[in-house]
Parts: C-alpha cells; structure tokens; sequence
C-alpha cells in the first residue's frame, strides 16, 4: 500500500493572509554592458532581451549606423514600464 501525502511547505500556490506583505523580487542587474573596443556605450536589457544606448549619444560620420542611432535609451526603457497613476477628481471626492 502506498500512501502519499502534500507537503505545504514550499507550495507558491498557497494564499498570503490579507495584509501579509508579498516577497520581493530579487534585485537583478538588468541592463549589462555589452562592450566592445573597451566602450559600454551599448547595454542588454536582460528583461526585454533589447539592446539599448547607455546614454544620450549619436554617430555622425558613419552612414551605416542608423540601426544603432535608432536604439532607445536604456533610461528610457526603464521609464516607459513605470506604472502610471492616475486620479480623477471623482476619486478625490470623500464617500
């Protein structure tokens, strides 16, 4: 006879108790360097898997670059996935 029996322990499934605070990610190193001849002017972002400009920089003297002038900015990236509140003045209104 076998008898088997689940372990809670370690199930991520369960529910928090209401106010019980979530875990936090772990901090990741998002956005890496992606060097060449010595310059981290080009990152990865390890979360989107896009490459992007590690600052506000553009090539003039190399027609061929426009793939790489198109890059966003990595600031940018991380700007554009901050959540946006918004409040209208119905929710200001006291019930």
């Amino acid at each position: 006879m076998l008898f088997l029996q689940k372990s809670d322990g370690c199930d991520s499934t369960q529910s928090q108790p209401k106010g019980a605070e979530q875990p936090k990610e772990p901090p990741i190193r998002r956005f890496e360097a992606v060097t060449s001849h010595g310059s981290s002017d080009v990152a990865l972002d390890t979360k989107t898997g896009q490459l992007c400009r590690t600052w506000e920089w553009e090539y003039k003297n190399n027609p061929t670059a426009n793939d790489i002038n198109s890059l966003p900015t990595c600031y940018s990236i991380y700007l554009s996935e901050q959540k946006t509140i918004v409040v209208t003045p119905q929710d200001m209104k006291s019930p």
